[in-house]
Order: C-alpha cells, then structure tokens, then sequence
C-alpha cells in the first residue's frame, strides 16, 4: 500500500507546523506550491501527517518524526536530502542511509536573507556595470529561456520552469552574452516564493574568472530590490560563499547535504 501523499489543505497546515523554525525559502516553495511539480509537500497521511518532505527542484527537505519516514524517504525522486533543522542531522543522517546506504554527504553554506537594506546599492551597480568590452546583459525572455534550456551548463537557469511561458510570467533571471552572441553566464530563480527567489548562477567554463558571475548577480539582486523581491543566496561551494560576501550577504553557517547519485544520472545536483 502506498503511504506516500501529496498533502491536503489541512495536510499543508500541519506540514507547515512541523517545519516552523526554520527559514528556508526552499520548504517555503513547496508549502505555498510556488512551482506545481517542482515545489510539492508530501506525508505519511494526507490530513495529519507525523513525518513531511518539502520537494523543491533537486532537494527534498525532511521534518517531523524520521521514524515515521521510511517509505518518504524511499520514494524520494531528487537527490538532494537534508532535514529542516541542521540540529536533527544525525537521527535523520541514519534514517536516510536506511534507505538509501551509499549515500554521499557534503557542506552546503547558508546565509541571512531578511534584510534588504542590507545591500549596497552602489556598488552592486558598480558590479554590473563592470563587464568585460562587448559583452551585455539581458533578461531571460523566453528566447533566451529556450537557449538556456539547450545547453547543459545553462539548464538550471530556467530547468524549474515547465515553458518559457511560465518562466517570464513568475520568474527572473538576467544573462550575460558575449560579443558574438554566445551566452557565458547567468543568474536566475532556481525557485520563487512569495515575496522572493532563491538565486541560481552559472558560467560557461570556457567564460570563467572574468566577473561575469558576479556582474549577472549583482545585476539580478537589483532587479528583485526594484520588485520588492528578497534574493536569497546559499552556497554549494567556497566560490560560491566568496561572491555571496563581496556581493554584500552575511553568512549564516555551514550544513549536511546527502546525495543520492541514482537520482541524478547527469551528475550535476551537488553542484548546485
């Protein structure tokens, strides 16, 4: 029998008091059901569930009693895991490789993202305006949303967003292209949730080490700032938690990760 459900009304409201504390804008996608597909919460009872996973692009977030999640977890189709409370880590760390033993872990760095005033508007205008001769910046439309789809390095730009359609209507991201009309870099929503996006970069390999991942964020950041958007930031690597600082974010702190490789065929969630 299937114990995994997709939550009801009432589901979502206890879900959401047994992720409460945590600050996650990722559980946050999911609860309000910002992304259809991609940002979904599921439970071991449709109504009052004692065990939750909040699913939101590549990561699954876990709350609740880890006793009661076995099959949560077994029927995990991302392969990012983590629990909502880095503090709870080793009960649910023996929980997941219940399921799942050759499981890999790594750091993830957090940041603060509840204060707009934060950020230096100067010179994130000073970081985008710093580009490379010939080089521009554009908003993903849904050309370049197309463009971003075709390329490995670029797909998770826009790779949340079922259509074009979708993407401009709810999302943002701004790319950076070279003098002759190749993309080299963007910044973009991996998610939404009301009132902000949790902020994507990439860069083309070959365009790297020239400020162009700094110049698409910057110029991103200001874009939500104009919207009333928050972009939030958290870091999957130290280059990463180093353009996070120079662009003006405080970090939070470093956490666990699991990863799961046969759920990522592609090998690229842990990059994320």
């Amino acid at each position: 029998m299937d114990t995994v459900y997709l939550l009801s009304e009432a589901g979502l409201k206890k879900a959401a008091q047994l992720f409460a504390g945590s600050h996650e804008t990722l559980i946050r996608s999911a609860l309000e059901g910002a992304m259809g597909e991609k940002s979904q919460v599921y439970g071991n009872h449709r109504d009052c569930p004692t065990a939750v996973r909040a699913d939101t692009g590549d990561f699954a977030i876990f709350a609740g009693d880890p006793a009661a999640a076995g099959e949560l977890i077994a029927g995990t189709k991302v392969p990012l895991f983590c629990p909502a409370f880095p503090e709870q880590e080793k009960v649910w760390e023996a929980a997941f490789r219940d399921k799942f033993p050759e499981l890999e872990t790594f750091n993830r760095y957090a940041f603060y993202h509840d204060d707009p005033t934060a950020f230096d508007r100067k010179k994130l205008q000073e970081f985008r305006a710093a580009l490379p001769a010939g080089f521009t910046l554009r908003e993903i439309d849904r050309e370049l949303y197309e463009r971003c789809r075709a390329e490995s390095w670029s797909q998770d730009l826009v790779g949340n967003f079922p259509d074009a359609e979708i993407f401009c209507r709810d999302g943002l991201g701004i790319v950076a292209v070279a003098p002759d009309g190749e993309l080299a870099a963007g910044a973009s929503s991996y998610s939404i949730y009301r009132g902000g996006i949790e902020i994507e970069v990439d860069t083309r390999k070959s365009y790297r080490q020239m400020g162009l991942g700094r110049a698409v964020s910057a110029a991103l950041i200001l874009r939500c700032l104009e919207r009333g958007l928050y972009p939030s930031w958290d870091a999957a690597n130290l280059i990463s938690v180093r353009l996070a600082q120079s662009l003006g974010y405080r970090e939070k702190g470093e956490y666990h990760v699991w990863y799961e490789k046969s759920l990522d065929p592609a090998g690229t969630a842990a990059s994320e």
